[in-house]
């Protein structure tokens, strides 16, 4: 069990507060007869929560307020385990010494946790530990204080994996973990087909049976006509076989890429005679053309031409450079133009390819079979979407038919300890809290004919003490805001039972405050199972609070 925490950060009157010690049983942190807030005493739960392997500290007004900082902890079980937990690094836990001092050995979160499974249950489950407490540390920014859903350990956790802890910590996962596993299949196959269809890796199919019955007709009408359409083109006796189809296709194929590849080639010919004609003749003018210029312009000024023409060879030097590599390329383009042409040739002639139909049929034939191959995709789609939808149903089955048995053992189990333990809230007799599971994936939880906000509240930790002494739970933490809307005799009951958790050697931590205002036994075992007393004026967890206004002092 958890034994004590410690942290520099925590302070009373600017001092460090001595190490906070616990005990089996309830163990309380107390808040002023008045009922301040913003003293601590959820970031009080949250450190504990923390050193349970919890993460929520790690957004608290501690972290927030005077940056990271590390929590000292220590768990006892068959001796005394010391750790440290550093807010800036969560994922690794150290080691330490029984001071306190860190060691240079430490340990990975998930880790830790499997550490505190092996130490708190002597059975396996699938899931960590954190998993399977976490759902009962109901504390102010965990998230899991809906009243009405008391499985639910984060916003948006699903249903089913929900009721899958539960089972786990009552030790009933086990015996249906295999229909779990089998559904998850099952479902894994569906969903990894419908978006292969969704992103067409696949033949998409809209519509369900209705377009598949549609589908078949259409084929037959197809094949009917593809079959009409060869025996049309067909002007001997002989049978039109679908080899001499396909070896139409691959003539009409080869002369199209011959085609191809001679336009290719007469583009790339004509741009090397081109080049050819340049690097022959050059770009520059002979002396004979500069005197046929000076005939017809006397006057021009040939110094100027001259030394313009001068900058002009020696840019036709490069040009040439460039020319050349050019041409170089283009011999090599076209002679592998040559050298493809020349094999599409001999392919025809030594295979002796010719065409038997003519393109139109050609042409026909295949948009016929694309036409034919795509509904008969689709079809196949459907069937295999069918099957897949089949065996993930017939798994399901499976799963509700072994589950049955079990949830209504559990249900019963549940609902016989709550209605056990609201009978000790009150003098007369009221409804209890009720849960109903009823399936994999489905619960309601509620306390019939009474729909307050207090009862709903003290039906959620009816329900967590529940579990805490039906299941393997260790431990159940509960904040002062679970119980503002609870009457007075009910808080009353309910802090009796608390006191009695000792007996079954686990451990329940709470924070409250007005405990003056309900009954002296009520307020005696606040007082005597109170582990941390906080309030105002530098009494606070960390000796200060963020809520008060700060004065301005400076003279304007």
């Amino acid at each position: 069990m958890l034994v004590e925490i410690f942290s520099p950060v925590f302070k009373e009157n600017n001092v460090t507060r001595s190490t906070i010690k616990f005990k089996n049983g309830l163990n309380v942190i107390q808040g002023d007869k008045g009922g301040a807030n913003s003293i601590g005493k959820s970031s009080a739960l949250l450190a504990i929560d923390f050193s349970f392997g919890g993460d929520t500290y790690l957004n608290s007004d501690g972290v927030k307020y005077l940056g990271n900082h590390v929590i000292y902890f220590c768990f006892k079980f068959e001796k005394k385990y010391y750790f440290a937990r550093n807010t800036e690094n969560p994922d690794e836990i150290i080691i330490c010494n029984k001071d306190y001092t860190e060691t240079k050995n430490t340990i990975k979160k998930n880790e830790f946790s499997t550490f505190l499974m092996e130490k708190y249950n002597t059975y396996e489950s699938d899931f960590s530990f954190r998993q399977l407490v976490s759902t009962y540390f109901r504390i102010y920014g965990k998230h899991n204080i809906e009243e009405n859903y008391p499985l639910q350990s984060y916003r948006n956790q699903s249903t089913k994996e929900a009721i899958k802890i539960l089972l786990s910590l009552l030790d009933y996962y086990s015996k249906i973990k295999p229909y779990h596993e089998r559904l998850e299949v099952e479902s894994d196959k569906l969903k990894t087909f419908k978006n292969a269809r969704k992103y067409s890796f696949i033949p998409n199919l809209v519509g369900g049976l209705k377009t598949y019955e549609a589908n078949r007709e259409t084929l037959k009408e197809l094949k009917a006509e593809l079959e009409s359409l060869t025996d049309s083109s067909n002007n001997t006796n002989t049978q039109v076989t679908q080899d001499d189809i396909d070896k139409s296709k691959y003539y009409e194929e080869l002369k199209s890429n011959k085609l191809f590849l001679e336009a290719q080639l007469e583009r790339l010919q004509r741009r090397h005679n081109l080049l050819s004609v340049s690097l022959e003749y050059g770009l520059m003018p002979t002396e004979a053309d500069i005197q046929g210029l000076i005939e017809f312009f006397p006057s021009a000024n040939i110094k100027k031409i001259f030394e313009v023409e001068n900058y002009h060879r020696k840019l036709s030097k490069i040009l040439n450079t460039e020319f050349e590599k050019e041409n170089e390329s283009l011999n090599i383009e076209i002679n592998n133009l040559k050298d493809n042409i020349d094999k599409i040739n001999s392919e025809l002639l030594l295979k002796k390819i010719n065409n038997k139909f003519s393109k139109e049929f050609l042409d026909k034939y295949s948009a016929l079979q694309r036409q034919i191959y795509t509904l008969e995709k689709q079809n196949e789609a459907f069937k295999e979407e069918k099957t897949l939808s089949n065996l993930k149903q017939l798994a399901k089955d499976k799963l509700e038919s072994n589950l049955s048995d079990i949830l209504s053992a559990v249900t019963f189990e549940l609902n016989k300890k709550m209605r056990e333990l609201n009978d000790k809230l009150y003098k007369e007799k009221r409804n209890s809290p009720h849960i109903a599971l009823k399936n994999y994936n489905n619960y309601s939880f509620s306390t019939p004919q009474d729909s307050g906000t207090g009862t709903n509240f003290r039906g959620l930790i009816l329900f967590d003490l529940s579990m805490l002494y039906l299941s393997y739970l260790p431990a159940i933490s509960h904040d002062s805001l679970l119980f503002k809307n609870i009457d007075d005799e009910g808080i009353d009951g309910i802090i009796r039972i608390y006191n009695e958790v000792y007996k079954i050697n686990k451990q329940i931590f709470i924070s409250f405050d007005k405990q003056s205002s309900y009954s002296q036994k009520t307020y005696e075992i606040l007082n005597n199972n109170c582990v941390l007393q906080l309030g105002n004026s530098g009494n606070e967890l960390y000796g200060k609070a963020w809520n008060k206004e700060i004065k301005n002092e400076t003279n304007l």
